[in-house]
């Protein structure tokens, strides 16, 4: 089997999602052995769920900066609704990280129900207070790296 990329050359392996075959410049350009194509798919999914996150987070803290302006009264402290945003923004996260890391309720009556949702809910919040701003940065440096990455292999860098 020759390589994909360079068809003189004798491939020493394959792409992981296609199977192509990569000679040994191809299979260690990234991190998994993959063809360029498939890395570029593999990224854009990976983008999409980022930017749902982002979107998310977004969506939270317009919402919750919006009932706590329009609940002031007064409609002069724009400043502590845009701080209670803020702190609201992070439950997305905190909810993830729970659901992550905590068995799911499966069975129990309305009430138990009721009460595990609430209990989740406000450990969500003070979770996504810690966990929240990290995810955000940790988002952001990765749609950094896939866009230098697509930027790569359109200039024929990497």
């Amino acid at each position: 089997m020759k390589c994909y990329n360079h068809p003189q050359v004798d491939a020493n392996g394959t792409c992981q999602q296609c199977g192509k075959g990569l000679c040994g410049d191809c299979i260690s350009r990234f991190d998994s052995p993959s063809c360029e194509s498939c890395l570029l798919e593999h990224n854009s999914s990976v983008a999409k769920q980022l930017y749902f996150g982002l979107a998310m987070t977004l969506f939270i803290f317009l919402g919750a900066t919006y009932v706590f302006y329009t609940s002031v009264g007064n409609n002069e402290d724009l400043g502590m609704a845009l701080f209670g945003g803020a702190l609201m923004a992070g439950t997305y996260w905190g909810w993830k990280f729970l659901s992550d890391h905590l068995p799911s309720l499966t069975m129990g009556t309305t009430n138990v129900w009721i009460f595990y949702l609430l209990v989740k809910f406000f450990l969500a919040y003070f979770i996504g207070l810690l966990v929240g701003p990290y995810q955000i940065f940790k988002m952001f440096r990765e749609l950094r790296k896939i866009r230098k990455v697509k930027g790569q292999i359109a200039r024929g860098e990497a």
